[in-house]
């Protein structure tokens, strides 16, 4: 076993990095990995026993990481996007929780054979849906934006309102005094709750200020905000039982919808840390399990768990979402999507202990059964969220989107011929004038500063799989493909080179060049004005890319290969470029170009 605190803390966080990256590499859901690990760290091979290395202090921190973690998906809630989504996503968080907990705490009661005290505990537990797996199951499945909104929202939002659920089933039948007058006691529950969110609100509100103020310096933003988050925590919690849940997911959403300098800054710093969190906090708790356990459940507790997959989930979205707006599809696909994640198991090892010394001795099996419905959430909903989505028609058809930053006559001829080959463009700039030469021609624009924090809120990207910066400035196009890397991945954010590339490699290095190293956003335009044009051909036996660079030659540079599926890659600088016949190839050629291709 690993006493050690440095052994354990790289053992940890090697661990993390490894699981991360091949549910990245591989598409697997991160917390299946990090919960095998887990249970190959602690109750296998007994490497580390985290009850004994951190004593009475692994509840605490781990409700610690889970504010951070919590905070940080409070920022991804922008009011803006609920313009089309409002009833659905209102009726999941007022009407569909509680209803929730009421037919789960049923459930628990009538099928699994649960006392009624530990039911409507645990059925306020496994309310929350848990963002820390929603979000990257979003991001794998490119949802269309109405369900991924819907899904975020109820994620994130009922993560608190569950644990609050719980908290107040928990002091109801552990407290004679609460027993004897429950409407006083939920009265006060109500009022805490709105005194830590006014609270919440006006920290917000206040940092927002400083920070516009430049009251704080750059390199102490981070820091200061993460003391922010530590202690409306503290504060949350010290007025209610877990409102410090609720204190920092309303934090982190008043910090989404007020004016924030370097909000995108921020909140990309807290998707690492909340990463980091997530996986040691998943990691340490699995690590507590005993295996047996978790494989002697109760026949009774499996059936419990298919009723709540298959009925009492899809029950409550449908009555919640009712008059909602929403499709049947859009429901049936929303009823079927509810992981629970690492809030559910950290208030489920907080209350656990506290219910079993109470008296409760089927206390005893709530910790493994919410470990095994985690499991099974993430597994089941984790490897069918893109296939069942996709038979609903819930994925947006055609071939992978292309966003251009930059309005030019360059890019519009570019964004002309992608187009009519049926792939999704939409040509973004900042200068209103810039983009309405393209509205005239009925080329998709938008207008909105690229670098800005609002634009991510403006503009959907979920249709795009990749990024074009191409404007006039070298510089600009490289803080472009910085900004969006994250979002889009490294390869598939691209640029033309800067004027002397291989000089500048220090100094410009964000982005993958777009063509080659030479073919800069002035010889690019110059070559436009002089005759040449974008254009599109079709690859076949008879007429192969061989053929096409032997009658070209220098007077024509590919620019895209489009699949028969869809699928879309670019020419780079340094990529591999080996078109296949049925490709249709897109490029730019001189006039003498065009002449070679007809005759061909």
């Amino acid at each position: 076993m690993i006493w050690n605190p440095i052994p354990l803390a790289a053992l940890l966080t090697l661990c993390t990095v490894l699981c991360q990256w091949t549910a990245w590499r591989f598409r697997f859901p991160a917390l299946v990995l990090l919960s095998l690990c887990g249970i190959l760290l602690g109750p296998v091979s007994g490497i580390i026993s985290p009850e004994a290395f951190f004593g009475k202090n692994l509840a605490p921190l781990s409700s610690l990481a889970v504010a951070v973690i919590l905070f940080e998906g409070g920022m991804n809630l922008h009011f803006a996007e609920l313009h089309a989504t409002r009833k659905a996503a209102l009726g999941m968080i007022v009407f569909g929780a509680p209803l929730g907990w009421a037919l789960i705490a049923s459930g628990l009661y009538f099928i699994a054979g649960f006392s009624l005290p530990v039911s409507a505990v645990l059925g306020g537990l496994l309310v929350v849906t848990g963002p820390t797996v929603v979000m990257p199951m979003l991001r794998q499945a490119r949802l269309n934006p109405r369900v991924a909104s819907v899904l975020k929202w109820e994620g994130i939002v009922n993560d608190p309102i569950g644990a609050l659920f719980a908290t107040l089933a928990l002091e109801y039948f552990t407290s004679a005094v609460i027993r004897h007058a429950p409407a006083k006691a939920a009265l006060m529950l109500c009022g805490a709750v709105l005194l830590i969110s006014a609270v919440s609100c006006l920290a917000g509100l206040l940092l927002s200020t400083a920070f516009r103020k430049n009251l704080v310096p750059e390199f102490l933003k981070p820091p200061f905000m993460l003391a922010a988050v530590i202690c409306v925590y503290a504060a949350g919690n010290a007025v209610q039982s877990e409102g410090g849940l609720v204190a920092v997911t309303v934090l982190g959403m008043t910090l989404a919808n007020v004016p924030f300098p370097a909000f995108e800054e921020q909140r990309r710093f807290k998707e690492y840390l909340t990463t980091l969190l997530v996986s040691f906090v998943f990691i340490i708790l699995t690590a507590t399990l005993k295996p047996e356990t978790l494989l002697h459940l109760p026949p009774k507790i499996v059936l419990f768990i298919i009723a709540l997959l298959f009925v009492i989930r899809p029950l409550t979205v449908w009555l919640a979402t009712t008059g909602s707006g929403l499709s049947a599809k859009e429901r049936l696909f929303i009823g079927w999507i509810a992981p629970r994640g690492v809030v559910c198991v950290v208030v489920a090892g907080l209350f656990g202990p506290k219910m079993a010394a109470a008296g409760y001795e089927d206390a005893r099996m709530l910790v493994p059964l919410v470990f095994a419905i985690v499991f099974a959430t993430v597994v089941l909903h984790g490897f069918t969220i893109r296939p069942f989505a996709r038979l609903l028609g819930l994925i947006p058809k055609g071939k992978q989107g292309v966003l251009i930053v930059g309005a030019s006559p360059l890019t519009a001829a570019l964004a002309e011929v992608l187009i009519k080959q049926d792939v999704p463009v939409l040509v973004t700039d900042g200068n209103w004038h810039s983009l309405a030469p393209l509205r005239r021609t009925l080329i998709p624009t938008a207008y909105g500063e690229a670098l800005a924090d609002s634009f991510t809120r403006q503009v959907d990207l979920t249709p795009y799989s990749y990024l074009l910066a191409i404007t006039d400035n070298a510089a600009y196009d490289s803080l472009v493909c910085s900004r969006f890397s994250y979002e889009f991945g490294q390869g598939n954010t691209l640029r033309p080179p800067e004027e002397d590339e291989e000089k500048n490699r220090q100094t410009i290095a964000q982005g993958t060049i777009l063509i080659s190293e030479t073919e800069n956003f002035t010889e690019l335009q110059n070559k436009l004005f002089s005759g040449w044009k974008f254009a599109a051909t079709t690859l076949t036996e008879k007429f192969t890319y061989g053929d096409f660079t032997a009658k070209n030659g220098s007077s024509a540079l590919p620019v895209a290969l489009l699949s028969e599926t869809g699928s879309i890659r670019f020419a780079t600088a340094h990529g591999s470029w080996a078109p296949k016949n049925g490709e249709t190839l897109i490029y730019f050629a001189a006039p003498q170009g065009f002449l070679s291709r007809f005759l061909h």
